[in-house]
């Protein structure tokens, strides 16, 4: 931008007390750009903008950790100044040039051709900023049924409550872990490794240790004798049987692992400091991708996980009168939390230790602190009064990658640590959603029918198990979707290889299994002859019927949500309208899908069990403590009202207390959606239990206030604390003993618009309707659902973990790593809870978990793009070999480019 507009930068030395002007021009990156240095500044810059007529910029991405810059200024004299930047080291600039003139000067410095395809894009999208005067638009409608309150009821479930922090986020008051002012407290940097694989020779941190401010380095030898560096061995450890350790030692098993840690008075010094930590290797081979794993047979599990219904496939795929076979690869996705991983450690007296990390599961961090200090638990208390975000990545070990450094350097100092990861610490050194290559051969007769279906999955789990054999369970007992499969095999490898240890991530495997399925019906639909989303229809189980994992579908309201969908979209005028566009525009085309989730809840009674303590102050008011964490899903407001409507007192008198292990020992891991259903069924029955004598007092006394009573209560020695145990009920109302109690179910229709000329794509309308149970918070679920739906659509369409042959992360931060911003949102994005849903007895006030369930809608956006491409083709059958036949995510520009122009070549 600076050089296209020939930006005048004026400098000053203050050696010589001299002021000079240079320009950024073709020089400025080669020569001119040495002249600031040393003590000169550039103390402001000029842009002459009497002449310029416009500014035009376009960006393209050919792969994700690339892009291309492209800005023209034109000037009303009619000459122009062009500026590139992607193409060489340096941005290149040509002055009075056409656009069909570039290429040929670019090929004239020798650019490489593959470099050289995305300048079609590139000039095609600056031709349509110059043409295009789009005005833009946004629609949003959000349904539900309103909440009926009797008179003199005061109870909040059911009503659109903000969510409990929400004020305090938008004014930037809330604290999070990096926000906290300790007395004497340290900061520590993390030494991590620049190989993906090799042995440790030395390190050596005498230089980093000779910068002022440095009080010391940390790495295994620091561990307490007791202690261990491989916490996730304990029985009780969540994930268990996990070697993941703290610090490497002797050999570096991942490109960002941590080797050491520099502790330095403030944060800043730390991280100078860790750069001249001096670490020398020796080199080894590592596996980067799922292929080397299968080549190695490097696996975590010695047998395959296999799942199986009905008859063996290959006996019924003979009469199939339509089959398809291929593979297809799904990447890996980053959690892109606000908050990266962090912790402060402070040791206090009598050998006790607080600490504040930002984990999604506190008794975890608790457990796995006292064995890497080789002391007792109830030494330790861990706080957690918010996280900033968490999608999986801050449960398990992965939060450990900053506590626990923390916690060894603060018991060597004696002092408190706090360990704040920056953003590249974080991408490097934590990991993000497995990859997934399958194989998929699934058939049907005339009809459409589904009768067979064989599958074979692999993830990539890095360099140690975590949550992999876990994650990779919950993809093939899902693997048939939302779909019946009448005689299905699928078969599943954990992968083990030298990148980051994959974890838990919003999904916890049903997306790539979703993907997966969703990918091969939509290609048997097209082969078969058959609208995808009709051959969806045919084949969506029922209630009533078994999975591959054994199951009965139960509580579950597909069907319902299907039809209203297509009721709320107006599919059948939407689905004319769109083949009338495509007829008639030229380098638009338009493109729709309608795809379903469904989603099992919950997961088995270890998960399913919470205390919470509530107690009533003698004002009146009352507190609650859950270990529980709030990370932005609303978990905190949801309890509230679920408390509000049991004692039958405004919201405004109750307050949730921070997480405490204090308070609220053993909880399990918040996750899975079930936050509200576990800890909103012990609130419900903490407060009936106090109610069950309060109530009998509040009657006796009807002409007291509900501080009055209280007062009167305490006098009478009436109990105004409740600390309860609760388990989700399973069989005591009806309920299955093991797997899902109820399904969680939606249905999206998507609208996608390309333009073929750039690869460019967006999202015209978007309608989802939800089944949510009886919403405990309709707010709440309605944001829960919209942004699952666009962090599935970043990862259909723009998202990839990316790694160089030698198992460097290129995608290291956010300007290299893409998600979706407020500029991809739909243009209409409407969202409609299921009216009399399939409720589950046992639920809290008849509420559905629904944090995960609507991610799996997000799918639909890649069906939507591909279907766009496809109008190309006009209905002619299309070679097995073309393009979009084998097109998978993410649908960068590049790649619906190169469908695009295949196609209308």
């Amino acid at each position: 931008m600076a050089s296209a507009l020939n930006l005048k930068l004026y400098l000053h030395n203050f050696d010589t007390d001299e002021s000079t002007v240079i320009r950024v021009d073709e020089n400025f990156f080669t020569a001119d750009k040495e002249s600031i240095k040393g003590n000169t500044i550039i103390t402001h810059g000029v842009i002459d903008l009497k002449e310029i007529k416009a500014i035009r910029s376009a960006k393209f991405e050919p792969e994700l950790h690339q892009l291309f810059n492209f800005v023209e200024v034109e000037y009303e004299s009619g000459q122009n100044r062009i500026a590139l930047n992607g193409f060489k080291k340096h941005p290149l600039l040509f002055k009075n040039i056409k656009y069909e003139n570039l290429l040929h000067e670019l090929q004239k410095k020798e650019i490489p051709q593959e470099k050289l395809e995305g300048l079609p894009s590139l000039v095609n999208l600056a031709k349509q900023e110059k043409n295009l005067k789009e005005e833009s638009h946004f629609e949003t409608l959000q349904l539900f049924q309103p909440s009926e309150t009797e008179k003199d009821q005061y109870g909040s479930v059911g009503r659109p409550l903000a969510h409990q922090y929400a004020d305090r986020h938008t004014t930037g008051d809330a604290k999070y872990v990096a926000d906290l002012r300790i007395a004497d407290l340290l900061h520590m940097a993390l030494v991590l490794s620049t190989e993906a694989h090799a042995e440790i020779i030395k390190v050596d941190p005498s230089e980093a240790l000779k910068i002022e401010g440095v009080i010391s380095y940390v790495d295994v030898k620091d561990i307490p004798e007791k202690g261990t560096n491989f916490p996730g061995l304990h029985p009780m450890s969540c994930p268990n049987d996990d070697r993941t350790p703290i610090f490497a030692d002797k050999e570096v098993i991942c490109f960002g692992q941590t080797i050491g840690a520099i502790v330095a008075e403030t944060i800043e010094i730390a991280r100078k400091a860790v750069k001249l930590v001096k670490v020398e290797y020796k080199p080894l081979k590592p596996l980067v991708s799922i292929e080397d794993a299968i080549k190695a047979k490097s696996y975590y599990t010695t047998e395959p996980m296999i799942f199986k219904l009905g008859e063996d496939p290959d006996k019924v795929f003979k009469d199939c009168a339509y089959i398809v076979e291929g593979d297809v690869y799904l990447p890996g996705q980053q959690h892109g939390y606000m908050e990266p991983q962090a912790a402060t450690v402070i040791p206090e007296e009598n050998g006790e230790w607080t600490i504040y990390s930002a984990t999604q599961h506190a008794a975890n961090v608790q457990l796995q602190s006292a064995c890497i200090l080789g002391i007792m638990k109830n030494k330790i208390s861990v706080r957690v009064k918010r996280i900033g975000g968490g999608f999986g990545g801050k449960s398990g070990l992965q939060c450990g990658r900053a506590t626990s450094p923390a916690l060894i350097a603060a018991n060597k100092l004696k002092r408190p640590v706090s360990c704040a990861m920056d953003r590249i610490e974080d991408m490097l050194n934590t990991g993000g959603r497995h990859p997934a290559l399958a194989h998929y051969k699934l058939g049907c007769d005339k009809g459409g029918k589904l009768l067979a279906g064989e599958f074979k999955a692999y993830v990539n789990g890095g360099y140690s198990q975590d949550v992999t054999a876990w994650v990779l369970g919950a993809l093939v007992s899902t693997g048939d979707g939302t779909f019946h499969v009448p005689n299905m095999k699928y078969t599943g490898y954990a992968c083990k290889t030298n990148t980051t240890s994959n974890t838990a991530m919003r999904g916890f495997g049903q997306p790539q299994a979703v993907f997966i399925i969703e990918y091969a019906m939509d290609k048997l639909a097209r082969k078969a002859g058959i609208l995808p989303e009709q051959m969806r229809e045919i084949n969506n189980a029922k209630e009533g019927q078994t999975r591959i994992d054994g199951h009965v579908i139960k509580h579950d309201a597909l069907p319902k949500c299907w039809d209203e969908c297509k009721k709320l979209s107006d599919y059948k005028k939407l689905r004319t309208d769109i083949d009338n566009f495509n007829k008639t525009s030229k380098t638009r085309k338009r493109g729709l899908a309608l795809t379903a989730s469904r989603f099992g809840l919950l997961h088995g009674k270890t998960f399913e069990q919470a205390f919470v303590l509530v107690q009533i102050y003698l004002d009146g008011t009352v507190a609650i403590s859950i270990g529980g964490t709030e990370m932005g899903q609303g978990l905190n407001i949801k309890c509230l009202q679920v408390a509000s409507q049991a004692m039958n007192i405004p919201i405004e008198k109750i307050t949730m207390i921070e997480s405490n292990t204090d308070k609220t020992a053993n909880a399990p891991v918040t996750g899975g959606s079930q936050g509200a259903d576990v800890y909103g069924h012990a609130i419900k029955v903490a407060c009936e239990q106090l109610m069950s004598k309060l109530g009998p007092f509040q009657k006796k006394h009807s002409d007291k206030s509900w501080e009055e009573i209280i007062g009167l209560a305490y006098n009478e020695c009436i109990p105004l604390s409740a600390g309860v145990h609760g388990q989700f009920p399973r069989g005591e109302v009806g309920g299955e003993e093991e797997g899902p109690c109820y399904h969680t179910t939606g249905t999206v229709c998507t609208v996608a618009e390309i333009d073929i000329t750039t690869g460019n794509h967006w999202l015209k309308s978007v309608d989802i309707v939800m089944d949510t149970g009886h919403s405990l918070n309709p707010a709440i679920d309605i944001g829960q659902i919209e942004g699952a739906f666009m962090q599935m659509y970043g990862h259909m369409t723009m998202e990839q973990v990316v790694y160089d042959d030698n198992g460097k992360l290129l995608t290291d931060s956010f300007r290299k790593y893409r998600m979706p911003t407020v500029e991809n949102v739909p243009e209409r994005f409407r969202v409609m809870l299921l009216k009399n849903p399939n409720t589950y007895p046992g639920a809290v006030y008849s509420s559905k978990g629904a944090g995960e369930p609507p991610l799996l809608l997000g799918a639909s956006t890649f069906f939507a793009i591909k279907d766009a491409v496809l109008s190309l083709t006009n209905g002619k059958a299309l070679s097995d070999d073309a393009y979009i036949n084998h097109i998978q995510p993410p649908l960068t520009q590049f790649k619906l480019r190169k469908a695009c122009d295949e196609l209308t070549k």
